[in-house]
């Protein structure tokens, strides 16, 4: 799940998301037969506000929301059970991520 309204926008006047799966199983079919029979779509306004800075700020609001990704996943609260963000050297995954997120690891 990602949020496009950070991810894309970085203005407060859309809110927008992603989903996506690795696998196309019963899970999956269910979450798309929910969003077409709710009409969970954006409509072409909150699409085009949404794309509206696509062209010149993403690498710099990326470069701001990774350095922000890595404080909040070191600043985890010690009531955290999990703190899942590959960026780590502690997660499971983190020489997988090295490896393949060149450009660093999210926000």
């Amino acid at each position: 799940m990602h949020s496009a309204t950070k991810y894309l926008n970085g203005h407060s006047d859309v809110i927008a998301g992603a989903l996506a799966a690795a696998r196309d199983d019963a899970l999956w079919q269910s979450i798309r037969y929910i969003r077409v029979a709710a009409a969970a779509s954006s409509g072409l306004r909150v699409v085009a506000a949404a794309a509206r800075d696509t062209h010149a700020a993403p690498a710099g609001r990326l470069r701001l929301l990774q350095r922000d990704g890595n404080r909040a996943a070191l600043r985890a609260p010690p009531e955290a059970l999990h703190v899942l963000y590959p960026g780590l050297a502690s997660n499971p995954g983190h020489a997988v991520a090295a490896r393949q997120m060149s450009g660093g690891f999210g926000g």
